[in-house]
């Protein structure tokens, strides 16, 4: 059976504290330990972080600059003496020398990300991802830009030079000092997890006018540009400048749950894994979603000859303003490394074996102390009943902290002479054994019993117990006749079987749900 008391349980220096409901109706309700039927993973999930150094492919094209009227693909260039095509990539950040890479993106959630189980059937496990308020989770942006060229050369002093020269960015690089364009763009946003709304970023570069990725002259361009009808032909210079403003948006998908029913694909979505008994559960997780970008890129190339076949003269490029270029991106998959989950459980152990009173003479009492046993990771609570009268338990109710156990004090007071037997019920919050029972059994001897108790008292009060406590270890309550030991089972020489042929009676053994270890 469920429990659902609602309290702050201590267990000397344990203590199951509350947890807040959030004020957010759209949020799941957070698991509550005092409940004891809902469990926590009790280490944060250290593997649920995705970084990238790939570079992010977009659709930033310029397309042929200036663009011919009409712009006929067949014919880019018209009349145009200089044309520029730009293709801009977001790259990693690199040193210098190479070694060593910043990451484009980083999603970072290895904070605040807890999951909760809980059992409201003995059939199931139900998985729950933990609402969390606060911003421990966050996405980083940083990126250069990298770019490759197209330059057109058309006529110039009336000569046709009709040519056109790539000029990618690997072999671009090499001829400007560092290796990141001269260009940084940085920018981290805090998030609660688990990001299923998603999360922007806004990622801004740096001012125009002081964004120029490089200048170089058409000489340094070595073999790219004197080559073949560029052999001291053309003489003159190329910069570029470029800026972004860019909103990068990640959002959780799915958290995939090895051995469950299903993904969880909302923050308040669930799924199940088949019960088991244990002293906890483990299991994989596994958070997957999208990255995506958009915004604009301010382009200004510059382009100057001041040489052609020796003759001196000056063709600028025709743009001297930046240019504007919307840009979107396609989804991007992340996947996060699986990562385990250590969800700690309740596991109680009643007696597997009958708890024999022996004989107790008529109007007196035998008390026998047993040990309800939690191995379990997490705290057990205990609710206790009697179906015989004769058999009275201490106390109805008790909690017992992880891996630990408590006593139970159980006392026979005959009320019949001869054989007599009980079951003691015991109901907790063990996910896969809700219920489990264990046997009493006595024998009242002499003449002298008291007058029939109304069946509907069920022994639950019991003698002196106080509710919701452990009791206390020491001398065990003396008693008119019968043994006062601490009893995990049978102890001693059982009589009953002389007594079940004298009273000609047959004893039952309950079954048990399983055997102590």
């Amino acid at each position: 059976m469920k429990q659902t008391t609602l309290r702050t349980v201590h267990f000397g220096a344990l203590t199951l504290a509350s947890v807040a409901l959030l004020s957010s109706s759209a949020a799941a309700a957070p698991c509550d330990p005092t409940t004891l039927t809902c469990s926590v993973n009790d280490d944060k999930l250290s593997g649920l972080r995705v970084e990238s150094t790939d570079a992010l492919p977009t659709s930033i094209d310029s397309g042929w600059i200036p663009s011919v009227p009409m712009n006929d693909p067949n014919f880019p260039h018209g009349d145009k003496a200089i044309q520029v095509k730009a293709d801009i990539t977001f790259d990693r950040l690199e040193s210098e020398d190479g070694s060593a890479q910043t990451p484009v993106y980083v999603i970072d959630m290895t904070k605040g990300t807890d999951v909760s189980v809980t059992w409201p059937t003995a059939n199931e496990f139900v998985v729950q991802l933990e609402p969390n308020m606060s911003n421990d989770a966050s996405l980083r942006v940083t990126h250069t830009l990298t770019p490759n060229f197209k330059l057109w050369f058309g006529k110039l002093l009336g000569i046709s030079i009709n040519a056109e020269v790539d000029l990618p960015a690997e072999k671009l690089i090499d001829f400007i000092p560092g290796s990141n364009f001269n260009y940084t763009a940085t920018s981290t946003q805090s998030f609660a997890p688990w990001g299923f709304d998603g999360i922007t970023t806004q990622v801004k570069g740096t001012d125009f006018n002081n964004s120029k990725l490089f200048d170089v002259t058409l000489q340094q361009l070595g073999d790219l540009v004197n080559t073949g009808n560029f052999s001291g032909v053309i003489e003159g210079s190329f910069s570029f400048n470029a800026t972004t403003d860019s909103d990068f948006t990640f959002t959780t998908k799915s958290v995939n749950v090895i051995g469950g029913t299903g993904p969880i694909t909302s923050e308040t979505g669930t799924t199940t894994i088949p019960m088991n008994d244990g002293n906890f559960l483990e299991f994989q997780i596994q958070p997957t979603g999208t990255l995506t970008y958009s915004g604009d890129i301010e382009l200004l190339p510059v382009a100057n000859i001041t040489s052609v076949f020796g003759f001196n003269f000056s063709v600028s490029f025709p743009i001297s303003v930046g240019l504007d270029f919307p840009y979107t991106s396609d989804e991007i998959d992340v996947t996060f490394p699986s990562t385990l989950v250590h969800i700690p459980l309740p596991n109680v152990f009643v007696p597997s074996k009958t708890l024999d009173f022996g004989q107790v003479q008529g109007n007196n009492k035998a008390d026998r102390k047993i040990s309800i046993d939690n191995d379990g990771e997490l705290g057990a609570t205990l609710e206790y009943s009697s179906d015989n009268p004769a058999f009275t338990i201490s106390q109805t109710s008790t909690q017992v902290g992880p891996e630990q156990s408590t006593d139970l004090t159980i006392q026979f007071r005959p009320t019949k002479p001869g054989a007599d037997k009980g079951t003691i019920t015991v109901k907790s919050n063990d996910p896969d054994s809700p219920e489990q029972t264990f046997d009493v059994q006595g024998f009242g001897v002499g003449e002298d019993f008291p007058e029939p108790v109304d069946p509907g008292m069920g022994g639950a009060g019991g003698s002196g117990g106080n509710p919701g406590t452990t009791p206390t270890s020491g001398e065990l309550p003396e008693s008119d006749s019968g043994c006062g030991c601490r009893t995990a089972g049978t102890d001693g020489p059982n009589p009953m079987l002389a007594w079940a042929t004298l009273a000609g009676i047959g004893l039952i053994s309950a079954g048990r749900r399983r055997n102590r270890r």
